[in-house]
């Protein structure tokens, strides 16, 4: 419960900024690599 409040409370503050659809995107990238890897391993 509380992971999820403080992602949300993070993307909130990502909103600010011009360059929040380049870091959502490389987070989710980042995201994505980790679970490949994950799964692979």
């Amino acid at each position: 419960m509380n992971k999820k409040v403080r992602v949300e409370k993070t993307i909130d503050l990502y909103k600010i900024p011009l360059s929040a659809p380049i870091v959502a995107l490389a987070a989710f990238a980042g995201l994505m690599v980790w679970f490949v890897v994950k799964t692979a391993a």
